[in-house]
C-alpha cells in the first residue's frame, strides 16, 4: 500500500529505512477506497508506528465525526485562516476527479476545526508546532548539524510537555 507521511518507519544515528509497511490486492483497494496507511510521527521513539485510516481519503471522515458544522468569526482574527481554508481546499480538489462542492467544504470545516482545537484552543500549540519542525528536521539530511538541531527541538518538547504536566 501506499503511505502518507515520512517513508522511513525507523533511525538511528544517521541510519534511517522503511522498515514498515501493508499489503493490499486489487480487490481490497477497490473495497476500501478510501483507506490510507499512515506513518505517524514519532517525537520520542526511533520507530513510527503505522496506521491504517479506512477513511483517510473520503475528506470529511464520515458524517458521524462530531465535527460541528459552523464558522467561527473569531479565525477571521487569525493570520492563518485563509491558508487553512485553501490547503483544505486543494487537498479536496486533488482528491479523485473532482469532488463534489459539498465535499470539499466538508474538507474546509473538517480542517478549521481540527486547526481550532489542536492549536488555537489547546496550550500545547508549541508541542505541536515543534513536533513539525523535528519531523522536517528528520526527513532532512543527517549530518551533524540536523543531529544537534533534532536534539535541541526533542529537549524543548520534553520541557514543554513537563510543564504541561503540572497545569
Amino acid at each position: 500500500m501506499d503511505f502518507v507521511g515520512d517513508r522511513f518507519t525507523w533511525r538511528r544515528g544517521q541510519i534511517r529505512e522503511r522498515l514498515n509497511r501493508a499489503l493490499a490486492n486489487p480487490q481490497w483497494v477497490d473495497m476500501f477506497a478510501h483507506a490510507a496507511l499512515i506513518n505517524s510521527e514519532m517525537p520520542r521513539s526511533d520507530h513510527r508506528s503505522i496506521l491504517l485510516d479506512m477513511s483517510y481519503f473520503r475528506g470529511t471522515h464520515g458524517s458521524d465525526s462530531g465535527v460541528k458544522r459552523r464558522f467561527e468569526a473569531r479565525w477571521l482574527q487569525e493570520e492563518t485562516v485563509e491558508e487553512i481554508i485553501k490547503t483544505a481546499w486543494a487537498r479536496a480538489s486533488s482528491r479523485g476527479e473532482g469532488p463534489r462542492l459539498m465535499d470539499k467544504v466538508s474538507e474546509v470545516h473538517v480542517e478549521l476545526h481540527r486547526w481550532d482545537k489542536e492549536l488555537l484552543k489547546r496550550p500545547s500549540m508549541r508541542i505541536k508546532a515543534l513536533e513539525k519542525d523535528l519531523e522536517q528536521l528528520r526527513r532532512g539530511p543527517m549530518n551533524d548539524n540536523n543531529i544537534a538541531a533534532q536534539k535541541e527541538v526533542m529537549i524543548r518538547i520534553e520541557l514543554l510537555l513537563e510543564q504541561e504536566e503540572i497545569h
